[in-house]
């Protein structure tokens, strides 16, 4: 039985790791004359939003960004991390190379957005602890109580084109599974 969430699934996220995911530049809004600075992700514009010093102070913060609904990107920056914000109507200042597709994204969950089952996998003959999330399942790929760590775990499974769920409350990293059925 999946689960009934009541209120709006929470937005996506980027995390990434790797400036060969997105390009940077700069964004003029409409009505206002100077420009901001900004990353082209595939086809969408995300203007910086903030810079946090760590990992844990930009995961409470992307999640609240992302419970609010706002589709949010995170990438590493010499200070810590950035966080960016997508943009509807926006121009850019110089010209941007796309990148041919986009990497896949990140859920990041709390407490009561998604339900613990157990699944069973066609390559495996016991089954495994999962996740079911907006009537997918993904199984858990690790249970990391360092948070830096989690945070560069997502960024590769981003890049690596695998779409993924964080659960902050359990501090634990899943991975879709397309071919899983419940136990």
């Amino acid at each position: 039985m999946p689960l009934d969430v009541q209120t709006k699934l929470p937005s996506p996220a980027f995390v990434l790791l790797s400036r060969s995911l997105y390009k940077t530049t700069r964004l003029r809004l409409p009505d206002e004359a100077k420009t901001i600075p900004a990353i082209w992700i595939g086809d969408a514009a995300y203007s910086f939003f903030r810079t946090v010093p760590t990992a844990e102070a930009a995961l409470r913060l992307l999640q609240k960004l992302c419970d609010r609904n706002y589709p949010v990107a995170l990438t590493q920056t010499a200070k810590g991390y950035a966080l960016w914000t997508k943009e509807a109507a926006v121009q850019a200042v110089s010209p941007v190379t796309l990148t041919a597709k986009p990497p896949k994204s990140c859920y990041f969950l709390k407490a009561g957005q998604y339900r613990e089952v157990s699944l069973r996998l066609p390559a495996l003959d016991h089954p495994v602890a999962g996740i079911e999330f907006n009537r997918q399942y993904y199984s858990v790929f690790c249970k990391e109580p360092e948070l830096a760590q989690l945070v560069d775990l997502a960024g590769q499974l981003t890049e690596w084109g695998n779409p993924s769920l964080v659960l902050s409350n359990a501090a634990m990293l899943c991975v879709h599974e397309p071919a899983a059925q419940i136990a």
